[in-house]
């Protein structure tokens, strides 16, 4: 990636070129910044403002966290998970650059970890207007990305960096009333309440779940295939030649699905979001796995 000019640094600017206006003096702030920034970058060491591609004890897997600080007392890197755009506060050499950085949350991460490659990352500082609303420039600069896992999972090679996670929590059957399963912290588009185990276990399999005891009595952390929803015309869904299944969508709907195992998602294919007409057929959400048993 070569040196900015107002032309290519405009589109990362867009809200500061409508009020401010990108200068010649701001192109020449950011080529500078961008300049030290990778000069600093070497392959046998981490620097900050570096990426890791973190996993965590949990299975979360964060794909750009930020190294933000060395902390001397724990000999460990001080590492933000979720990062904001880091801010270029202090920078005088290629050994003397400081970051400003919210989010989180903030872990720590030790000093040999894995070297994967490079990526541009955006990081920004005050325009010629100075400190004032909107009054950041973003630039781009190439830096190096690292690797951390950590030694001790709970769920093995199972994180959200291939899979999707959910907190499952089952109230058991008494005084009179079904055991129910509902999940707690999940994608938006999934069913909150299971009714009964078979609703459950219909569920799990189509997503080919797997279950593991979760951080509380009556909780399961569950790991499963992606979901990915595409919605196409009549003629288009007509002409899939892939397997019908049934999902809830106000209601519920009959989707044709695609398994890609290598990819561990499942693409769900459908022409409508009304779901009326199956529903009071008394039709189940995931049929296919009903069916097979």
């Amino acid at each position: 990636m070569g040196k900015y000019t107002v032309e290519t640094l405009i589109p990362l600017n867009a809200e500061y070129h409508i009020k401010h206006k990108v200068s010649q003096s701001d192109v020449e702030m950011a080529n500078k910044h961008k300049t030290i920034i990778e000069a600093s970058r070497t392959n046998d060491r981490i620097q900050l403002g570096d990426i890791v591609e973190l996993t965590t004890q949990y299975g979360v897997f964060y794909e750009n966290a930020h190294i933000d600080k060395w902390d001397e007392a724990s000999r460990m890197w001080v590492v933000c998970e979720t990062p904001f755009t880091p801010f270029v506060w202090h920078i005088t050499s290629e050994s003397n650059i400081k970051f400003s950085t919210g989010g989180g949350a903030w872990t720590n991460v030790p000093n040999d970890i894995k070297l994967i490659g490079k990526r541009k990352k955006l990081f920004k500082i005050w325009g010629h207007c100075g400190c004032c609303e909107s009054g950041a420039v973003s630039f781009e600069a190439e830096v190096n990305v690292w690797e951390y896992k950590h030694p001790e999972p709970f769920h093995g090679e199972y994180s959200t960096k291939d899979y999707d996670r959910y907190y499952i929590s089952h109230s058991p059957k008494k005084e009179g009333k079904p055991s129910k399963y509902s999940i707690h912290c999940c994608r938006y588009d999934c069913d909150s309440t299971f009714d009964s185990v078979d609703d459950y276990s219909a569920w799990l399999k189509t997503f080919r779940g797997v279950e593991f005891m979760g951080y509380s009595p009556n909780q399961l952390v569950i790991f499963c295939y992606k979901r990915i929803e595409k919605l196409v015309s009549v003629d288009e869904y007509n002409v899939l030649g892939l397997p019908k299944d049934t999902r809830e969508c106000n209601g519920v709907i009959e989707v044709k699905v695609f398994y890609d195992d290598a990819l561990r998602t499942v693409t769900e294919y459908r022409y409508t979001n009304s779901g009326r007409e199956l529903r009071d057929m008394g039709v189940k959400p995931y049929l296919l796995a009903r069916q097979e048993g």
